[in-house]
């Protein structure tokens, strides 16, 4: 506000001294929360800044900046080659967000996968999963949010997870193929940080995020010692019908296989009321996931108001306790940080 006009409104008739000091408080509390929203508003990013590898904040203004201590958010490219549903192989480059607590660690670290809409990937230019990553560094760990091949500024092309066939004949093989070599090319990179212990690397995935993390741990992951599956299924659905699964008399078969070769734990966290992968069906998968040797617990949470059962990981407090559980019993200690004042 121009001091002419702050000058006139201070100086009205009317006004008391007490009222010129309350005018004077409000102004004062309007121009901080002016100054501080963009801070506060989820995914904020007024100067349109990226992060490179040595992430420092570049902005398209030509101005560095500097991340806010509390995460230390790093953004990276990994690269990685990948076959497509003709099994022909392709290279790109993945996007992965770091995010660490302060210190030189070494810190046990979360590879966290998102899950897949075929419609919305070019929505985001990366998948930061702030808030699950918040609930983890608030613990201790370093997590790594991966943006896979053919989402946001990691695509459009190549895009491995196309499913070739029909949905009535589809074939899943060369897409849980294309899953797994990104989750061990980001685990490749993770363990290469010096702030990581690459000896205690949980993976972590939602949707077809869990997918990646069974059809990783099935090949063997070494470093990885748990994985976390939060509704993991493959709902592509090419004609529209997205209450059916393509190719769900496949899936026993493939399951079986994802528990043959698991070397590490699991802990699969699925909602009752879930529209993508219903229980019923989770359940069925996790006793062949278990026939063949896979470890792994079921943690079912209730059926909670207005949330799609598919999406229990945005309400960390639905499964925190199992969570921890489950990492505390795979050797790592959860250190919980202190909050800044």
């Amino acid at each position: 506000m121009p001091m002419a006009e702050l000058s006139g409104l201070l100086n009205k008739p009317w006004q008391t001294g007490a009222m010129k000091r309350e005018t004077i408080i409000a102004l004062v509390g309007f121009a901080g929360l002016a100054m501080a929203l963009p801070h506060f508003v989820k995914g904020a990013n007024p100067h349109g800044a990226y992060t490179s590898q040595q992430g420092t904040r570049h902005s398209t203004s030509g101005k560095s900046l500097t991340w806010p201590r509390s995460m230390n958010e790093t953004v990276h490219r990994v690269h990685v080659t990948v076959p497509m549903r003709d099994w022909s192989k392709r290279s790109g480059r993945m996007i992965v967000t770091a995010y660490k607590p302060d210190g030189a660690g070494p810190f046990p670290a979360i590879i966290h996968h998102h899950g897949t809409d075929p419609t919305r990937r070019h929505k985001r230019r990366r998948f930061r999963q702030f808030h699950y990553a918040r609930h983890w560094v608030r613990r201790g760990f370093a997590v790594f949010a991966v943006t896979r091949l053919g989402f946001g500024d990691a695509g459009p092309e190549p895009f491995p997870e196309r499913i070739a066939g029909t949905c009535d004949n589809p074939d899943f093989d060369p897409v849980y193929a294309a899953l797994a070599e990104q989750s061990a090319a980001a685990l490749g990179f993770v363990k290469s940080q010096a702030y990581v212990d690459a000896s205690r690397i949980i993976l972590s995935g939602q949707s077809m995020g869990g997918s990646a993390v069974l059809a990783h741990l099935s090949r063997g992951a070494p470093g990885v010692v748990g994985g976390l599956n939060f509704a993991s299924g493959l709902s592509d659905t090419p004609i529209g019908r997205r209450t059916i699964e393509c190719g769900w008399d496949r899936m026993p078969s493939i399951y079986r296989s994802f528990g043959r070769g698991a070397n590490a734990p699991s802990l699969w966290i699925y909602g009752e009321g879930d529209s993508y992968s219903p229980l019923k069906i989770a359940k069925a998968r996790f006793k062949q996931y278990q026939l063949t040797g896979g470890r792994a617990k079921l943690h079912v949470v209730p059926k909670q108001s207005g949330l799609d059962g598919h999406f229990v990981i945005i309400r960390p407090y639905l499964w925190m306790r199992e969570a921890d559980e489950f990492v505390r019993n795979a050797g790592i200690e959860i250190r919980h940080a202190k909050r800044r004042r």
